[in-house]
């Protein structure tokens, strides 16, 4: 009866481990689909920063064109839309660069994730408990680390617009 206590105690140990080494990959497969949703977010920005970027040079184009026909009047409508397209793709752009950054640190974080998850279970097989509770602990520090980064991408620096006189900036046209 005591044999058979043993075997079931073991069974159970090793069961519930089983089961820690299934909720650590959920957790790896969860931040691996939250970095693929942040790809795809930085994906979309930079096709909106390439459309802001044409709005700009399609202002440009207009005022050139109303100076050339001297219109002053649309020249200066135009070229203000020119500078608030700007001003738009200037605070996109410092987003990116911040998803950018953020995506950089996360990316190195979940190399480092992977790792560990790797050591975990290597270590699991060849029941190495002590580099084993090591690797756990390694593994929490970076999932603590990767939530910080993750919560970081909402943290973008302020962006000051610039601010244009319009009449100085027609000079430059004419």
């Amino acid at each position: 009866m005591k044999l058979l206590k043993k075997f079931n105690l073991l069974k159970n140990s090793s069961l519930k481990k089983y089961e820690e080494l299934i909720e650590m990959k959920n957790i790896l497969d969860d931040y691996s689909k939250d970095f693929a949703n942040l790809l795809d977010r930085l994906s979309d920005l930079e096709l909106d920063l390439e459309f802001l970027e044409d709005i700009y040079v399609e202002y440009e184009t207009k005022v050139t064109l109303a100076i050339k026909k001297d219109n002053i009047k649309l020249a200066k409508k135009a070229l203000q839309k020119k500078l608030m397209a700007y001003n738009d793709f200037l605070e996109l752009k410092n987003l990116v660069s911040h998803i950018y950054y953020c995506k950089y640190k996360i990316h190195t974080l979940l190399e480092k994730f992977e790792v560990e998850y790797s050591n975990i279970v290597f270590n699991y097989e060849n029941n190495n408990s002590k580099e084993l509770s090591s690797c756990i602990k390694k593994f929490s520090k970076i999932e603590s680390n990767l939530s910080e980064e993750f919560k970081k991408i909402n943290d973008v620096p302020e962006f000051i617009p610039t601010e244009f006189n319009l009449d100085t900036e027609l000079k430059k046209y004419i």
